[in-house]
């Protein structure tokens, strides 16, 4: 019963590809985010 289950739950390595694909880009966003607010601020 256990070993069908296990069957279906992915490797680890799936959870850090998805930790990837929906971190990084949020990640470079914020920065970007920051950088604009920067510039604003100096003007």
């Amino acid at each position: 019963m256990w070993k069908t289950i296990v069957n279906y739950i992915p490797e680890w390595t799936a959870f850090v590809q998805a930790f990837i694909v929906f971190i990084v880009p949020y990640g470079i966003y914020k920065v970007f985010e920051w950088i604009q607010r920067e510039e604003e601020g100096e003007v």
